[in-house]
């Protein structure tokens, strides 16, 4: 068929165009140099090649090398057996991969890549977006990255990684929103630069932290951090100046929420608000609360509540308008009270105890 220099060597082989080769069996050329030569393929176009048997490839410089492959467009690949690339500059060099879009990669076998520089690298991935990365076995990657580097990309196993230059690197770990990163295990990143590094650790919010020692650890809200194992933090932060304090859950199990709250004692708890600058709500003692503005529980199992009350020994409690209670098993109440020696009780007004063992001061 044609009389431009076509050549149709192939059994039961047609070749047709300009400079067409139709060199399997039962193969089809058709256009202008294009080249059938694996059995019972066919090409058609513009410089087209079908080089293994049973595949097709169309349009301008496609590329169809694997048995049963399919590449049709503008300059496309597909090389391995079962592949498919659509569209332009796109290759499929895994088993059963499919490739479509502008540029993209699928070379994971049965991978799926979709969009525009979408790569899917690992075995059984899932790409799809703008320069988005699944390099991870199972790994599915979706959204915006940036071509300097900061793809959107999933590389742990399993792993899901969405939004905008988010980041998914361990097994079964996602990452949602923008710049977002989930390194832990099992853990899940959402939001706006938030980062969950521990195992099976949870932040979402803005500006949130769970640490790589932090397991089970969730981080919630705007400048807050998770990095006792099993705590949780959630609120905002102080400020002062450019400077931003975080909201702390640093114990084991504890639980820091509020503004500028700090629980670093195990099994602590912080809650309310602290100063606009460097002085928090902290509850630094073992199963300590401190609650209110800008109050302190140092004391094991201690309790302050109110505004600048310290509950500073064991078991103590502080309560109410710059109130201490100093030693173990102290209580001091009401305004400007002090109790300094253990099993002391003040309540009231201006009242200071600092000897007499189980003074009880009213008034």
């Amino acid at each position: 068929m044609g009389t431009d220099s076509n050549t149709a060597s192939g059994q039961y082989s047609l070749a047709g165009g300009t400079g067409s080769t139709a060199s399997g069996n039962r193969s089809v050329a058709i256009g202008q140099i294009v080249e059938a030569s694996g059995e019972n393929s066919i090409a058609f176009g513009n410089r087209t090649v079908s080089s293994s048997n049973d595949s097709v490839a169309t349009g301008f410089k496609t590329t169809a090398s694997g048995a049963y492959a399919v590449s049709m467009g503008y300059q496309n690949t597909a090389s391995n057996i079962a592949s498919a690339a659509f569209g332009q500059g796109n290759i499929s060099s895994g088993y059963a991969s499919f490739a479509t879009g502008r540029s993209a990669t699928a070379s994971g076998d049965d991978s799926f890549a979709a969009g525009s520089y979408a790569s899917a690298t690992g075995a059984q991935s899932h790409a799809e977006g703008q320069y988005t990365i699944a390099s991870g076995e199972g790994s599915h990657v979706e959204g915006v990255g940036f071509a300097a580097g900061s793809y959107t990309e999933a590389s742990g196993k399993a792993s899901h990684a969405e939004g905008r230059a988010t980041k998914a690197s361990a097994f079964a770990s996602h990452a949602e929103g923008s710049d977002s990163i989930a390194s832990g295990s099992s853990s899940h990143a959402e939001g706006s630069v938030t980062k969950a590094y521990g195992v099976a650790s949870h932040t979402e919010g803005s500006i949130t932290y769970t640490s790589e020692g932090s397991a089970y650890a969730h981080a919630e809200g705007y400048y807050t951090k998770a990095i006792g194992a099993a705590s949780h933090a959630e609120g905002g932060y102080g400020v002062q100046g450019t400077n931003r304090y975080y909201t702390e859950a640093i114990g084991k199990a504890s639980h820091a929420e509020g503004m500028h709250t700090i629980a670093s004692g195990d099994y602590s708890h912080a809650e309310g608000q602290g100063n606009f600058g460097p002085a928090a709500v902290v509850a630094s003692g073992v199963a300590s609360h401190a609650e209110g503005k800008t109050t302190t529980a140092s004391g094991e199992a201690s309790h302050a509540e109110g505004s600048y009350s310290a509950a500073n020994g064991y078991y103590s409690h502080a309560e109410g308008y710059h109130t201490t209670a100093a030693s173990m098993a102290t209580h001091a109440e009401g305004y400007y009270t002090s109790a300094n020696l253990s099993y002391q009780h003040v309540q009231g007004q201006y009242n200071v105890v600092d000897s007499s063992k189980y003074a009880d001061i009213v008034g």
